[in-house]
């Protein structure tokens, strides 16, 4: 999975609700909110071009998408290649 300097996280939901989409560094610290509102279900993707909330590029490494969705939660390792 790695990638540079964008990559698009997909998924589905089998019923409406909040959905929360971020990303953490591999100390714990959240660098970037992807998407934090409700969505139908379906199946989605969102894009991430490897920069935090301020715009700035993040460094090459592990990262962690975390997706939060109603009782569920799924981590995810992603590798940005620069």
């Amino acid at each position: 999975n790695p990638f540079n300097p964008r990559t698009t996280v997909s998924y589905s939901l089998d019923a409406a609700g909040l959905v929360t989409l971020e990303v953490f560094g591999v100390d714990g610290r959240r660098v970037r909110t992807l998407w934090d509102a409700p969505r139908q279900a379906g199946v989605f993707t969102v894009a991430w071009d490897g920069r935090d909330d301020g715009g700035r590029p993040v460094a090459s490494g592990a990262w962690f998408v975390r997706m939060k969705a109603g009782d569920a939660l799924d981590t995810r390792k992603i590798t940005l290649m620069k």
